[in-house]
């Protein structure tokens, strides 16, 4: 494997690993405003 190679998995790695948090975080955060909806309304909608 050159070195460039090595440089193009590892940049493919973290734009994976960013995707995959943002991805997390927006899941949570729609959840958690989901909650906040349904509680204000005096139900909670489980998933």
């Amino acid at each position: 494997m050159t070195k460039t190679e090595r440089y193009m998995w590892l940049a493919n790695d973290l734009l994976l690993t960013a995707a995959a948090v943002s991805l997390i975080i927006n899941l949570v955060g729609q959840t958690a405003s989901g909650y906040a909806f349904s509680g204000s309304h005096g139900q909670a909608t489980a998933l």
